[in-house]
Formats: structure tokens, sequence, C-alpha cells
């Protein structure tokens, strides 16, 4: 009954593994015993009827526990579905997976705003170097992809956590906790290229685990993503593969390979309603780019879609300007937070002029890796 309902001796569950047939026929061993104290055609008569019994109770206990562990599955498949377990490669998930910064949360200087670093931290000292950044004063933040595939992981983690740096997860930041975790907890061989990992401090670790999907400055009518939003999907419903992953939207009846779908818990069909039948994919051919159909509630700063560099849609701008790849590391600068916000009358997102955005770049300092041929 206890594994009925789902307790704490429940499959999947923190205490005792449930009983199995063994214990049930431990509890009627002492029936069928006393079948001796009966006269031998009795108790002939009664042994068949106290195994078919125990048989019985066993199966039903058997069914029991399959019934329990089936609906603990389910419920932790949803779960997980929903995002509220694990993130998409299976790693532990933020506190807050959106997060808001009030004005009063932020520091008294600049905004700026750091595309996908990848580990390239020479390139990161120049570029904050070149906008004369003030630790302490302005506000550092990272719209993601901090580490994996650059030279100088370490290093970036160190410059991060020396300047109170904010960042929002991206998917290689993400894998890179996948990876991790699998060597620390399962003794897992690394790839060479990710041999980088075995350098990891706690420090560096827990630092990951607390990246956000989003960050949110209120007073700026600003959000920060890595990858991309579904338009018209209320945030909380937004997908957390689609919010590091994806760079089309495409309609629901074209969605192919890479495209979300209730199969992978991506935008159901409410939120596909919604959204007009868009689908989000990572794959940049079909469809169209979602930042150039996105039109608030906010101005959103992304990275991840290297393959377009530098994108200034109307509500959207897209940092991400291959550093990797041997091309720019770039930046937005906003000046100090508004006194009286920045939205406009008719609840459309503040454009770049009204921000008071600009863009700051330094060139990458070598070809870290190339690029694919698409």
């Amino acid at each position: 009954a206890r594994a009925m309902r789902g307790g704490r001796n429940a499959p999947g569950g923190r205490g005792e593994a449930p009983a199995d047939h063994r214990s049930v026929g431990a509890f009627a061993r002492p029936q069928a015993a006393s079948a001796g104290c009966q006269s031998a055609p009795a108790a002939h008569a009664a042994i068949p009827r106290g195994r078919a019994a125990m048989q019985a109770a066993a199966t039903a206990a058997a069914a029991a526990v399959a019934a329990a562990a089936g609906a603990v599955a389910m419920r932790l498949q949803r779960r997980r579905m929903c995002g509220r377990r694990v993130s998409p490669s299976g790693c532990r998930l933020p506190r807050d997976i959106h997060q808001v910064l009030s004005g009063q949360q932020l520091l008294p200087g600049r905004l700026i705003i750091v595309g996908d670093v990848h580990g390239c931290c020479d390139e990161l000292r120049a570029l904050l170097a070149s906008v004369e950044y003030a630790k302490g004063y302005d506000n550092l933040l990272f719209v993601g992809d901090l580490v994996n595939k650059g030279p100088q992981n370490i290093e970036v983690l160190d410059l991060f956590l020396e300047c109170g740096a904010k960042s929002v997860r991206g998917n290689h930041d993400d894998n890179v906790l996948r990876s991790y975790h699998r060597w620390r907890e399962r003794g897992w061989q690394l790839k060479p290229e990710q041999s980088w990992i075995y350098g990891l401090k706690p420090e560096h670790v827990a630092a990951l685990e607390s990246l956000p999907f989003t960050l949110c400055l209120k007073e700026y009518g600003l959000l920060i993503v890595h990858a991309g939003l579904v338009p018209d999907v209320p945030l909380r419903k937004q997908d957390l593969w689609a919010m590091y992953k994806m760079r089309n939207l495409v309609h629901g009846a074209n969605a192919g390979g890479g495209a979300g779908g209730d199969a992978h818990g991506r935008n159901g069909d409410g939120d596909r309603r919604r959204s007009g039948g868009l689908v989000p994919t990572e794959d940049p051919q079909p469809g169209e780019a979602w930042a150039a159909k996105w039109e608030g509630p906010w101005h959103v700063l992304f990275g991840h879609d290297a393959k377009r560099r530098l994108q200034l849609h109307p509500a959207a701008t897209g940092l991400d300007s291959g550093c990797l790849y041997g091309r720019q590391l770039t930046a937005a600068l906003l000046p100090p937070r508004p006194s009286s916000g920045v939205r406009r009358a008719d609840g459309a997102p503040p454009t770049r002029e009204a921000l008071g955005l600009t863009l700051a770049s330094v060139p990458a300092t070598a070809v870290h890796e190339v690029p694919d041929a698409d």
C-alpha cells in the first residue's frame, strides 16, 4: 500500500526497496506450516491451496509494485519534460530558471553584455579593456556559452568570478556540466578536447550550475537568453531546450529533425496554437530566424547563432559574432539604469536607440575552431 501511495518506499524513492514476492511468501509460511496440525488428508489438500494463495499474493504484490513504479516513472518523466527537474542535458537546474534583476540589484554603472566567449579569455580581456570596464562599478553580463571549445576556459571562469559577473546558461555550459558529472560520478573518460574539465574547481562548477536560462532587467525592458524565444508563448512555458538551442521557427506541419515537438517536451499543442503553429528548430535552413518574428514584450539580447553573426532586428539583438571561429567578440553597451524606465506607452519593446545601446567589438586572436562548411 505504501508503494502504491508513492511514499518513501516506492520505487525510485529514497527509502528501502519495496517488498518483493519473497517477503510475501515469508508472511505466508506460518499459515502453510499450520496445516501439519490437521489430519493427513486435510494437510495434503491444504498445501496446494496454501501455495496457490502464496502465488496469488505474490502476483498481487508484484502488480502493485509495478503499478507504483510506473506511476513514479511517469511523474518523473513529466517533470523532466516540463523542465522542472533537470536541464535538457540532464543536469541540475538552477534555483531560478528565470531570474529578474531589479535596479537595486545592479551596480550604478553601465551594462556591458558580452556575446559567446567560448573560452577565449585573451579576447575577453581585450574587449573589457577597449570599453574601459570598471570592476565594481559597471555591470558585466554574458549571453551564455562562457566555456567549451576555446583555449582558456578555466581563465574565463576565474575572470567571471573575479568580476562578480552574471550570465545565462548556454548549451555548451550545460554540456560541460554533464561531462563533469559523468567523470566525477561515473568515472567516464573525457574526450581530449574536454580534458580541461579535469581542472574545474568546486567554485567553477557552482557558478555554472547557478546560471539561469533567462535574465530580465525590468527597468531596461531587456531580457537576456542564450538562443531564443518562441513568440506569444509565456516565459514560464518557454521550453528549456529551445531557449539555449533554437535558431529558427518553422510551422508545425513542416517541423522535421531538430525541431521542437511533443516527443521532446517542446511547446505542446496549446503553446503551438498561441504561437501561430510556430515550432523552434536548431537547423538554420528551414523557416525563418526567430528574432525576425519577435515583437516583445522585451527587447531580447541573445547569442548562439554565430552563422548569422551580429543580428540587428527591431526587438532583438544577436551578439554572437563568431570569436571562436576567428572573427570578433562583441558586447552591447547600455548607459546606467534609467530613472523612469524606457518602455514605450504602447507596450512595445524598447528600441536600441531608446535604450542608448551601442556595440563594441575586438578581433579574435586566432581561429580557435574551423566553422562548419554550411
